[in-house]
C-alpha cells in the first residue's frame, strides 16, 4: 500500500516552533539565574531612585537597573508584555517593535528597530520571548534568534542578544518593582568600550522615561 506523501516527514513549522520554545525556555533559565545572583555586579550610577550595575563578562558587560514604579504589578505587565507595539513611546533607543509570530500562549518572536544615536546607526533585532508568572511575579526572556520573515538587512546592522529581559514584583497594590537585565552586542565597527561608556546614562534615561509614561498614563485613566 502506498504511504500518503509526506506522511512520514516531520512538519518543518512544528520543529521550527519546537526549537524557538527550547531558545525560550533556556533564556529565561540564564535570565533568572544571573538576574538573582548577587556576585558579580558593580554599582555604575544611580539617580533618582534607579540604580544601574554592570557585570563583567568575558565578551560583554551585561547591565542590570532596578527602580519601584507607581503602578500594579499587572498594569505594569500589561504596558511591558502585551503593548510591546507601544515600547517607542517611553524608550527612546527604540523605534520600532513588534510581534511578527505567535508560537504558544507564552512564547513568540519579535522584531526590533533601535534608533540611530551618536556615531551609532540603527540596528534591528530578531528575538525569540518566553514569559512566565509564578509565586506572584512576571518574568519575561528573550534572546537572539531568526525568521524567515525577517532576514538582515542592508540598511541596518542585524544586532545580537544574549539571555535578558524583565521582571516585574509586586510590592502592594499601587507599586511594582521592576527589574531589567540587557545583554546586547550591537556588533558593527562600534568599538564595545564605546557602547559600555554610554549604556549607564542610556539604561538610567529609559528608566526614566519609563517611570514619566506610567505617571503620565495614570493621570489619564
Amino acid at each position: 500500500m502506498e504511504l500518503l506523501s509526506g506522511a512520514s516527514e516531520v512538519d518543518p513549522d512544528y520543529q521550527q516552533d519546537k526549537l524557538y520554545k527550547q531558545q525560550g525556555n533556556e533564556a529565561l533559565e540564564s535570565m533568572t539565574i544571573l538576574m538573582n545572583s548577587n556576585d558579580g555586579w558593580v554599582l555604575k550610577k544611580s539617580r533618582d531612585d534607579i540604580n544601574c550595575y554592570c557585570f563583567e563578562g568575558q565578551s560583554r558587560n551585561i547591565w542590570k537597573s532596578e527602580m519601584v514604579l507607581p503602578v500594579s504589578a499587572e498594569k505594569l505587565w500589561k504596558i511591558l508584555y502585551h503593548e510591546i507595539h507601544r515600547s517607542c513611546e517611553w524608550n527612546s533607543t527604540v523605534t520600532f517593535q513588534e510581534v511578527i509570530h505567535n508560537v504558544d500562549n507564552s512564547t513568540d518572536i519579535t522584531y526590533t528597530v533601535s534608533t540611530s544615536f551618536g556615531i551609532i546607526s540603527a540596528r534591528d533585532f530578531v528575538c525569540v520571548r518566553r514569559w512566565l508568572f509564578t509565586n506572584g511575579i512576571y518574568y519575561s526572556a528573550n534572546v537572539s534568534t531568526t525568521h524567515e520573515s525577517r532576514p538582515p538587512q542592508s540598511d541596518k546592522v542585524r544586532g545580537e542578544n544574549g539571555p535578558c529581559g524583565y521582571v516585574v514584583i509586586p510590592i502592594d497594590s499601587e507599586n511594582a518593582k521592576f527589574v531589567w537585565l540587557l545583554d546586547t552586542l550591537i556588533k558593527g565597527w562600534v568599538p564595545q568600550s564605546i557602547v559600555d561608556q554610554t549604556m549607564p546614562s542610556t539604561v538610567i534615561s529609559a528608566n526614566e522615561n519609563l517611570r514619566t509614561y506610567i505617571t503620565s498614563t495614570a493621570r489619564k485613566t
